[in-house]
């Protein structure tokens, strides 16, 4: 979990929304949490922990596959967006063009989708334990 916290901590305060992409035989499974972190504060918004996007973010860290995960922060200044692969145990951060492209096509058909209004798309931190 040092690996997931060190995500968090790179974050900063906000709110998180995290969605985690995961290859499972012939389906994409997506599994979603929403964190709070205001300092040292964790609060899980819809109430609970979320112990089954835990257990499916170390499948993704364990797997042979490439899995992803991408976060959308919310703070008063508009949401920032970022994401990263999940390869052989370790996160390997995607760049803000890499970033943008995964949030503005369709993931359907592949056509463009325009950006959010308040919304940057950034470069993920190098996360590294």
């Amino acid at each position: 979990m040092a690996l997931f916290e060190a995500v968090l901590q790179a974050a900063g305060d906000g709110t998180h929304h995290i969605a985690l992409s995961i290859p499972l035989g012939d389906e994409v499974r997506v599994y979603v949490i929403a964190i709070r972190l205001d300092g040292e504060d964790i609060t899980h918004v819809d109430g609970h922990p979320p112990r089954k996007f835990f257990e499916m973010f170390q499948v993704a860290l364990s797997g042979l596959r490439t899995s992803g995960m991408a976060m959308r922060t919310t703070r008063d200044a508009g949401d920032v967006c970022m994401a990263w692969r999940i390869r052989l145990g370790l996160l390997e951060h995607l760049s803000a063009a890499e970033c943008f492209d995964l949030y503005c096509t369709d993931a359907n058909d592949g056509s463009p989708v325009a950006p959010e209004y308040r919304v940057s798309y950034e470069a993920a931190p190098e996360i590294r334990l």
